[in-house]
Order: structure tokens, then C-alpha cells, then sequence
């Protein structure tokens, strides 16, 4: 688990995080807010293969 996603999980303990996934037949976009104009974390990508799965 890479430090951005170690610390979201704490920041969720502590208030509401709005999660947005734009999932494609290959690839999927991720971005998580703290409210819906505020973007928490700068977006990544995903790609739907085993490696990346587990990853997160």
C-alpha cells in the first residue's frame, strides 16, 4: 500500500471521503474528494490486471 492511499484511509476515519471511479474495459480513473468541489488526491489510473488489483 503506497503513502497516498495509507493516508486516505486515516483521513477516512476521521471525515466522510468521496470516492469517483470512471471505469473503462481496460483501464479505470480514480479520484477521491472531500466534498464534491475539492478533489482530496490527484486522480490515478488503474489498470484491471491481477498485478494492479492487488496492488490496492
Amino acid at each position: 500500500m503506497n503513502n497516498t492511499v495509507r493516508h486516505l484511509l486515516v483521513e477516512t476515519c476521521l471525515r466522510l471521503v468521496i470516492v469517483g471511479l470512471d471505469m473503462a474495459k481496460e483501464e479505470s480513473q480514480v479520484q477521491a474528494f472531500l466534498d464534491p468541489s475539492k478533489p482530496y488526491v490527484i486522480s490515478f489510473s488503474m489498470k484491471h490486471i491481477k498485478e494492479e488489483l492487488d496492488h490496492y
